[in-house]
Formats: C-alpha cells, structure tokens, sequence
C-alpha cells in the first residue's frame, strides 16, 4: 500500500495541484487515489480465506 500512498500524497502535493489548474482549470480532488488505498488497506486487513 505503500505506492498507493505516495500516489495520494504526492496527488495533494502543491506542485500537483497547480499543474492541475494550468491544465485543467480545476484542482484534483484526488478521489482515485484516496480509492486505491481503501481498496489496498481493505484487501490488507482481510484474512487470507476473504480474499479468494
């Protein structure tokens, strides 16, 4: 879940967010990545029998 959470911090970043704007004209609410790290931290916490 590591990368997961760098993508989002790195999402948050000011650096990000202001590419983001010149491009875009909107900030990132960066949705996707907080989704990813749920999607990992769940996959994380469930016993080995959930997954399959």
């Amino acid at each position: 879940c590591t990368t997961c959470f760098d993508a989002l911090w790195f999402c948050y970043s000011p650096v990000h967010q202001l590419q983001q704007y010149y491009r875009l004209g909107s900030l990132d609410n960066c949705s996707g990545k907080w989704n990813a790290l749920v999607d990992c931290l769940k996959l994380k916490t469930k016993g080995s029998r959930e997954v399959h």
